[in-house]
């Protein structure tokens, strides 16, 4: 289900969490980075639940497969790291 402590751990409080995902912004421009949910993904406590069909601007992409994302459509906005496996390039 995309658990088990694969992703990043986000630690500090959450301004700083987004200033430091602000210097990692896409190069590629918004439209580039533009992904839709292919599957609904069940959050935990250290990440958050979404389903099929949101959309998300990818902000930092992550070797680890946990992507830095702001939902734009689907659910209310929110950012966060989600699993890359959940995700496709929006058409």
């Amino acid at each position: 289900r995309g658990k088990g402590g694969l992703g990043p751990r986000v630690t500090g409080k959450v301004g700083e969490t987004r200033e430091k995902a602000a210097s990692f912004l896409n190069a590629d421009g918004p439209k580039d980075s533009l992904y839709v949910a292919v599957a609904n993904f069940e959050g935990d406590e250290d990440t958050s639940s979404f389903q099929e069909g949101t959309v998300f601007e990818v902000r930092e992409k992550n070797s680890s497969g946990w992507w830095f994302c702001q939902v734009l459509s689907g659910a209310p906005s929110w950012e966060g790291w989600i699993p890359s496996n959940y995700l496709r390039k929006k058409p």
